[in-house]
């Protein structure tokens, strides 16, 4: 049956012709490997493509910290599997304290990272910034050369979110009757 083409149509019949499905194996297998690699006890976060032409980066809660990965293309013998090419603060204490989270992200660029409920919020996380002069805490006199600024994002709808994409500049949240297109502030 066809289920999942269109809803309440049950006509028709999956068929499937061996060689059909052989030479399609085949033509994939070079995007599949045998090479498995442990996480150990360090918690899957998300996925993302950094770049069109690399297999999707992983982000993996190492201590409080979400530490993004990019798994490499070709892995010769005696290299590692991955290269570690950036990290977010906190970022994984803070998704474990999202209750409602449906979606995670982040930009190309690495300069922030989102995550989506699955309805009305998004709340972005950007990297640190530095600034032109220190901030000195009044109370234990300690000075900050960078900040890192959040923002919540409300959106009008209340339909459930359905996707969310981060690029360098911008973030679109697709609800089921919206989309939403926000320009993510930069310094």
């Amino acid at each position: 049956m066809w289920p999942n083409i269109v809803i309440g149509d049950h006509r028709g019949q999956m068929t499937a012709d061996p060689e059909v499905v052989d030479k399609i194996h085949e033509q994939l297998a070079h995007l599949t490997s045998d090479t498995l690699v442990n996480l150990g006890s360090h918690q899957w976060l998300f996925n993302v493509r950094l770049d069109p032409v690399s297999v999707p980066a992983i982000c993996l809660r190492y201590d409080v910290d979400g530490l993004i990965w990019q798994p490499q293309n070709q892995i010769e013998v005696n290299t590692e599997p991955c290269t570690h090419i950036g990290t977010f603060n906190a970022f994984g204490y803070v998704q474990a304290s999202k209750r409602d989270r449906k979606y995670s992200t982040c930009a190309p660029n690495l300069s922030y990272a989102v995550i989506c409920d699955c309805v009305r919020h998004a709340y972005v996380y950007h990297q640190p910034e530095t600034m032109g002069e220190p901030l000195r805490n009044r109370k234990t006199g300690q000075k900050m050369n960078s900040i890192a600024r959040q923002q919540v994002i409300n959106l009008e709808s209340r339909d459930n979110v359905l996707g969310v994409i981060a690029s360098n500049k911008c973030m679109f949240i697709l609800t089921e009757s919206v989309l939403y297109v926000i320009k993510i502030k930069t310094q």
